[in-house]
């Protein structure tokens, strides 16, 4: 875990801090963080963002909840203090969960602080200039962002309900064969020599 100071006002008068994270460790660990950087660097760039220094949290090499990690509760505990309002990360950093996302979020939003998640879509190259605002100040790249993780968390409970239909289905017909079972096989009519000869 690392954590650079927070320091210096964003365009709106607030800081930023920055979270990455990666499963990784060692070299290739270190080479993804730094990639990750530079990457939510080239965002918040885009998004406006002019604050000198950001707060930067860092898990290396942990593959735990997002809730457990050193760097996030860390950055979770100093969030109270105003130290900034907004975190940005990749969603990855976070979890392939798009639930997971969504729980970290509201957990900030609590505190006060706004989650921006970097759309997968996103090219450093593509973007050298701020981004175009759409209606209530937001850019529109922070409301594409929105509208991608609603969609995935509607998938996600889409494919909890098929899951739990399928599993409906299936104890039923666990159930229909216990019963058989319970019963026993079924009775022969005529006893184990089979039925008399015809008269």
């Amino acid at each position: 875990m690392t954590r650079s100071p927070a320091a210096g006002a964003g365009a709106r008068g607030a800081a930023s801090a920055v979270y990455v994270a990666t499963p990784l460790t060692g070299a290739a660990g270190r080479a993804e963080l730094q990639a990750q950087r530079r990457r939510v660097r080239a965002y918040l760039r885009a998004e406006g963002w002019r604050a000198r220094h950001h707060a930067h949290f860092a898990d290396l090499g942990s593959s735990a909840a997002p809730r457990w990690r050193p760097a996030m509760q860390e950055l979770l505990a100093a969030a109270p203090r105003g130290e900034w309002r907004r975190v940005t990360a990749e969603s990855r950093a976070l979890s392939d969960d798009p639930l997971l996302c969504l729980s970290i979020r509201q957990e900030l939003a609590g505190l006060g602080v706004e989650l921006a998640l970097v759309p997968e879509e996103f090219d450093p190259a593509a973007a050298p200039v701020p981004a175009p605002r759409g209606r209530g100040g937001r850019p529109r790249s922070v409301v594409a962002e929105m509208r991608s993780l609603v969609a995935r968390v509607q998938a996600a409970v889409a494919e909890n309900a098929a899951l739990r239909r399928e599993q409906a289905r299936l104890r039923a017909e666990l159930a229909a064969i216990e019963r058989r079972a319970a019963l026993g096989p079924p009775a022969v009519p005529y006893g184990p020599d089979g039925p008399p000869p015809p008269r």
